[in-house]
């Protein structure tokens, strides 16, 4: 667990804002790149329970650039330790190119490390889950991505 007020950074993430209503758009489309295959069948399943139809599974060795512009994938949940992800490259092409700039990025990774993890904040990632993490946690993730001001 990380202290010192850090923790409300990462955790904030995961809630969603006050005065906050969360409607799970339809025919959203997620690209899981993950290098471990038992994480992508937990995130897999999870987002099929939420009721998500369009789960792409990437294995790391494809590119994720460019199977993201052609899937049109509107979340990208990768878990930022792969040859593309060096220095947070990959998050910082996304948000400088005009196809996938709004891409909604979660990192699910096992590096609890400050630094990484304020690296990919700053590089511009929606989320960072650290694993273990339930199904629970997870949903509650993905619900908060898409959480917007009541009345809104």
């Amino acid at each position: 667990m990380i202290k010192d007020g850090f923790s409300s950074l990462v955790a904030g993430r995961a809630q969603p804002r006050k005065n906050s209503t969360v409607r799970l758009p339809e025919k959203i489309r997620f690209l899981i790149a993950h290098e471990n295959p038992s994480v992508r069948k937990l995130i897999r399943g999870c987002l099929k329970n939420m009721g998500f139809t369009t789960v792409l599974d990437l294995t790391p060795t494809g590119n994720i650039f460019r199977t993201l512009v052609a899937e049109k994938a509107h979340v990208l949940i990768c878990n930022g330790e792969t040859p593309e992800m060096k220095e947070w490259e990959l998050v910082k092409l996304l948000r400088n190119h005009p196809e996938v700039c709004k891409t909604k990025v979660v990192i699910v990774s096992g590096n609890s490390d400050k630094e990484s993890i304020l690296g990919a904040v700053r590089a511009g990632v929606d989320d960072y889950l650290i694993i273990p993490f339930s199904a629970s946690a997870l949903e509650e993730r993905i619900r908060a991505l898409f959480a917007v001001k009541a009345g809104g």
